[in-house]
């Protein structure tokens, strides 16, 4: 579950339930359009960091998904 905060403060914001367990890694593009979430679950949600819509979902790794 990707949950976001606002800063300063840290008051959650929303949380976006798309992965079924903990999330290993985070990352956003360098033009800001995307942002990539990977973790035990076996999977990488490809999201719109704007509206936290998801643009992709890329499912059933043989293992879980780290950001190495």
């Amino acid at each position: 579950m990707v949950k976001l905060c606002s800063i300063p403060g840290g008051k959650r914001e929303t949380k976006y339930p798309y992965h079924t367990g903990p999330i290993l890694s985070i990352c956003i593009s360098s033009d800001s359009k995307y942002l990539a979430s990977s973790g035990m679950d076996h999977s990488v949600i490809i999201w719109n960091p704007q509206d936290m819509k998801v643009f992709m979902k890329l499912l059933h790794h043989k293992v879980p998904v780290t950001g190495r």
